[in-house]
């Protein structure tokens, strides 16, 4: 019985070491397989982590607001933003033709006249809050201008990703809004107090006492940290 099972076992290695194309079917395909997975999920990684997620960026405001989100996008690691595509200024239609065409995972308008719409509302609410003008509820509420942003979104893009930037819209706006309403409350206090009493200055700025520090919970910042594909590698293997 022993000596079946080696002479079997001598049988299949010899056939093995003859077959040349097994062989290379049995090691160096799943070799090649490894390398090729690893290379594309690290390509993958790049693109997402450090090139940033690209997006398109079509400003029809031309103020406070839409100069605010540009700046704002344009030092966010996580997305890659340009105003352009194929060197020419990227409008609404061509964004969501680019956007549909993969060129670009999102794409965000800001509609014409947005920062004056804030400003409005703004007035209106100092106004009736200094009781300067006389309006009645209903009007106030039916003069209220509303803002929408536009944003062009591939199917491919997660929805993490989408909360981020729409978080983010949130918060330009939200401060624009209050730098305007500030402007406003400081011009109005100039005409009704007396003129040797002036409005503070920067009154804004002072209000932001509140600032945030990022720390990694580990000790092991700044140690070597291995890409996707020499992570993988030896796992899979």
């Amino acid at each position: 019985m022993k000596t079946r099972l080696l002479a079997t076992i001598k049988k299949e290695v010899l056939i093995l070491l003859r077959d040349q194309i097994g062989l290379s079917i049995l090691f160096i395909m799943p070799m090649i397989l490894i390398l090729v997975m690893t290379l594309i999920q690290d390509s993958a990684f790049r693109t997402l982590n450090e090139k940033g997620i690209p997006v398109v960026f079509v400003d029809n405001d031309q103020d406070t607001l839409g100069l605010s989100i540009y700046k704002g996008l344009k030092g966010y690691s996580l997305c890659s933003l340009t105003d352009s595509i194929d060197g020419k200024p990227a409008t609404a239609q061509t964004a969501k033709e680019a956007v549909s065409k993969g060129k670009f995972l999102m794409g965000i308008v800001i509609p014409k006249g947005a920062t004056k719409a804030i400003r409005t509302n703004v007035s209106s609410l100092v106004n009736e809050t200094f009781a300067i003008e006389a309006v009645p509820a209903d009007s106030m509420i039916a003069k209220a201008d509303s803002v929408t942003i536009l944003l062009f979104i591939d199917p491919v893009v997660k929805e993490s990703f989408i909360v981020t930037i729409t978080s983010n819209l949130r918060e330009f706006i939200s401060s624009v809004k209050t730098q305007i309403m500030y402007q406003t409350f400081s011009e109005e206090i100039e005409e009704i107090l007396p003129s040797e009493t002036k409005a503070p200055n920067n009154m804004l700025a002072k209000t932001q006492i509140i600032k945030y520090k990022e720390e990694y919970g580990s000790n092991l910042i700044g140690e070597i940290v291995p890409n996707a594909v020499q992570h993988n590698v030896p796992a899979w293997s």
